[in-house]
C-alpha cells in the first residue's frame, strides 16, 4: 500500500466494515484505554511540576488540539458527503468540549465544576462504551473520537492535580440547571430532526442505558440516567466535601491567638 493510499483510507475511508471496525474491550479498545490512562498519569505529573505560565500553555494547547481535531472531523465528513445534523456539538461531550476549549482562557469556577461533574463522567462513559465502533483503528474518525474524549477527561484532572481548581459541590445546582436546559432543548430537537443528542431518543447500543430501557422502557430510561448522574456526583464530590469539612473543623479547633 502506497503512502497516498494509506492517507486516503485514513482520512477518507470509502467503506466501513460490515461487522464494525473494533469490538468493545477487544485489542484496539484495550490499547486505547491503556494509552489514555498512561498519558493522563504522565501529563498530570508534568502539569503538577509546571509553573503557572507553563500550566496555562498546557491547557491552551490541549484545548486548541481538541478544537482542531473536531474541525477536521467535520471537514472530512463534509468532503465525503456525510455532512449531517449529528455533527453538531450537542451531545454531552460536545458541550463539554466547548467548555474545555474556553476554560483555559477564562478560569470560571462554575465551568470547572461543569467539566468535572458532567464532562468527565460523560467522557469516561463514552470511552468505556464507545458508539464509534464502526470505525476501524486505521481511520482518523476512530483516532479523533478517542482523542477528543481523552482531552475532555484530561483537562479537569489536570487542574485538580495541579491545585488550580477544587471541586465545589455548591456549584452543582448551577451545573444541574445548565444541563437540564440543554437536555430539554435537545429532547425536542431530537424529535424534530430525528437526531439522538445526549441519547435522549434511544439508548446508545452496548451501553448500560440499554439495561435501563429494558427496566424502565422508553423514555423511562432517562430517569435511570438522572439517578446515575446523582450517584456519580455523590462519588465525585463527597471526598472533597469531607476534606473541606475536616479542614474547617481543624481550623475551629485551633486556639485563638
Amino acid at each position: 500500500m502506497s503512502i497516498l493510499n494509506f492517507l486516503s483510507d485514513f482520512f477518507f475511508p470509502k467503506t466501513l466494515p460490515e461487522n464494525g471496525g473494533f469490538t468493545l474491550y477487544g485489542k484496539t479498545h484495550i490499547i486505547w484505554i491503556a494509552v489514555i490512562l498512561l498519558s493522563i498519569v504522565i501529563l498530570s505529573i508534568v502539569y503538577r511540576k509546571s509553573d503557572k505560565k507553563a500550566k496555562k500553555a498546557i491547557l491552551i494547547s490541549a484545548g486548541l488540539a481538541l478544537a482542531v481535531s473536531e474541525i477536521l472531523r467535520i471537514v472530512f465528513h463534509a468532503a465525503m458527503g456525510n455532512l449531517n445534523y449529528d455533527l453538531m456539538p450537542l451531545h454531552l461531550c460536545g458541550i463539554a468540549m466547548l467548555v474545555c476549549i474556553f476554560y483555559p482562557f477564562k478560569n470560571i469556577e462554575f465551568l470547572g465544576d461543569f467539566m468535572y461533574s458532567t464532562g468527565l463522567p460523560g467522557a469516561v462513559s463514552a470511552l468505556l462504551f464507545p458508539n464509534w465502533t464502526n470505525y476501524s483503528a486505521g481511520t482518523y474518525f476512530n483516532f479523533q473520537s478517542f482523542f477528543a474524549h481523552f482531552i475532555i477527561v484530561l483537562i479537569p484532572i489536570l487542574i485538580i492535580a495541579g491545585g488550580d481548581f477544587k471541586p465545589n459541590y455548591k456549584n452543582l445546582p448551577k451545573c444541574g440547571l445548565f444541563l437540564l436546559i440543554i437536555a430539554a432543548g435537545n429532547y425536542f430537537l431530537n424529535m424534530k430532526i430525528m437526531t439522538n443528542f445526549m441519547f435522549l431518543r434511544y439508548p446508545s447500543p452496548g451501553s448500560p442505558l440499554v439495561i435501563f430501557e429494558e427496566w424502565l422502557g422508553n423514555p423511562g430510561y432517562i430517569f435511570g440516567i438522572l439517578i446515575t448522574l446523582l450517584v456519580v456526583w455523590l462519588v465525585l464530590y463527597l471526598p472533597f466535601a469531607v476534606m473541606q469539612w475536616v479542614s474547617g473543623a481543624k481550623k475551629k479547633a485551633l486556639p485563638a491567638e
